[in-house]
């Protein structure tokens, strides 16, 4: 085998050998299409709790367009957020659902997790109608209740 005994020369050979065998590879680049196509897959979900089990600030992506949804504890979380949520705490999130219609759906979804509160980490509401929803948030709220997220859609 050359081997050549001159640094220079040895310098150039094997500059001339890792750039054949780099190219041969791709020269260690993915391709730019494939980078941006992974970057835009990409989603980023801030949590709702710290480490800690603090409450973390909204995410403002999250907060209710209609001035009217919103609660005055400021307490929101997208969809993706409330799965991470249910996905760590598990049986100590409650989730209600404010169905359709008014006070009468109102009191029913409150009663029906108020009577839950003791075993429940966190209460994530959401339903149709925004409005309800944050209105249950509010009563939960003066209830006593901390951790209580309004769920956009």
């Amino acid at each position: 085998m050359f081997y050549p005994s001159n640094p220079r020369r040895r310098t150039i050979a094997w500059l001339l050998c890792s750039g054949m065998f780099l190219g041969a590879c791709g020269a260690g680049q993915a391709d730019d299409s494939e980078l941006l196509a992974e970057a835009a897959t990409v989603q980023v979900i801030t949590p709702l709790l710290d480490d800690v089990g603090q409450v973390m600030p909204s995410d403002p992506q999250a907060i209710p367009a209609d001035v009217s949804a919103r609660t005055r504890a400021g307490r929101y979380a997208t969809p993706a957020q409330a799965r991470v949520l249910q996905n760590a705490l598990g049986s100590d999130v409650r989730i209600v659902e404010v169905g359709c219609c008014g006070e009468a759906a109102l009191e029913h979804a409150v009663a029906a997790a108020f009577a839950e509160r003791e075993t429940a980490g966190a209460v994530l509401v959401s339903g149709l109608d925004m409005r309800l929803a944050a209105a249950a948030v509010e009563r939960f709220n003066d209830l006593g209740l901390e951790r209580v997220w309004l769920v956009s859609r």
